[in-house]
């Protein structure tokens, strides 16, 4: 219905004394006021124009909620990391308590020789290779966590580039667009 159409029926409602059966009328007729479930103006393909402080404030919506997203997620990474690199560290202590032991148990067995030597040859070599593990382990975590870390980057600008479009027209973006990504 246009405005002044609008302004029209409103003032011959008023005028007749029939104010409340006039909105509950136009709450009928509205389809966004009958049901959550049916698809605003813009979904159903007639696209809903809006006026530009309804703009700004779609658009200041959309960017706390992408910025909401992005805190979420750092959050959710900074806890894994923190996580997974005590959880190594862990590990790493108890290989060296347990690698010691062995060492003083072996070394209280073979007091002198060659085969300190190759033991602590082979000490080192577990060593290393064990060190090597949990290096390569964090690099994989971190790897994931940042490939995750830049699909949600990619996916909300792919989002704010279609938010946009709708709000250069000013029209209303499609619901789907201004949900939260999880």
């Amino acid at each position: 219905m246009s405005r002044s159409l609008f302004s029209i029926v409103i003032l011959l409602a008023v005028v007749s004394g029939g104010v409340t059966t006039l909105f509950a009328l136009a709450d009928v007729s509205d389809p966004g006021a009958q049901s959550s479930v049916l698809p605003s103006p813009a979904e159903s393909g007639m696209p809903e124009k809006i006026s530009r402080k309804e703009v700004r404030r779609i658009r200041r919506e959309f960017t706390e909620l992408l910025d909401s997203e992005r805190d979420a997620l750092r959050a959710v990474q900074s806890k894994r990391r923190k996580e997974g690199d005590a959880d190594r560290k862990a590990r790493r202590k108890e290989f060296d308590a347990r690698e010691r032991a062995a060492r003083r148990k072996f070394f209280e067995e073979n007091a002198h020789g060659p085969e300190r030597r190759t033991y602590v040859k082979d000490l080192t070599a577990r060593r290393e290779a064990f060190i090597d593990g949990l290096k390569s382990e964090e690099k994989q975590e971190r790897a994931e966590l940042d490939a995750r870390w830049k699909a949600l980057k990619d996916s909300q600008r792919t989002r704010l580039n279609a938010v946009e479009e709708y709000l250069r027209r000013s029209e209303r973006p499609l619901s789907t667009l201004l949900e939260r990504a999880d």
